[in-house]
């Protein structure tokens, strides 16, 4: 069956745009990205990467906010290993849920359980190679555990990881 004939029966049956539908296969794109970049860093003995975002008019403050932090491989792995035992797919949000913005754009909470990240106090929105200013909710050796270890951190995610050696 064709791309095209699939959206529209999802459309159809599920009432989603095709927007949607590429917002999540964005998400499964992203995350199959991250897990081999990992998966790869252990192989080549690399014990921990970093977050790179695009910095441009467009990035988000999650990505911002998270641009430059690292993280430990081991840690990833053991998150993606979590992932693979659920017995839900629905439950991924919980393990590794996107991040919302508060609608006033100050605070940066994790979607469903509304656990707040960080607050932002300067943005740079609209603005390339500034990251901003913000203040942390929650310390940077709890952002993995908090599913923020490793991309897509919301629907069209560009940030990457790089290895740090």
């Amino acid at each position: 069956m064709p791309v095209s004939s699939c959206l529209d029966r999802y459309r159809t049956d599920w009432g989603a745009a095709p927007f949607y539908w590429e917002v999540v296969a964005s998400a499964f794109i992203g995350q199959g990205r991250s897990f081999a970049q990992v998966s790869s860093y252990a192989e080549a003995g690399v014990q921990r990467y970093r977050i790179e975002a695009v910095l441009d008019e467009r990035t988000t403050h999650i990505c911002r906010y998270l641009h430059g932090k690292t993280f430990a491989v081991a840690d990833a792995l053991r998150k993606f290993d979590q992932v693979e035992r659920l017995d839900q797919p629905q439950d991924i949000k919980r393990v590794l849920p996107w991040v919302r913005e508060r609608i006033d754009g100050d605070r940066l909470t994790l979607h469903g359980g509304g656990v707040p990240i960080a607050d932002v106090t300067r943005s740079a929105l609209g603005r390339r190679d500034d990251v901003g200013e913000f203040r942390p909710h929650v310390s940077d050796d709890r952002l993995g555990d908090a599913g923020l270890g490793f991309p897509p951190f919301h629907g069209l995610c560009r940030s990457t990881t790089l290895a740090q050696v």
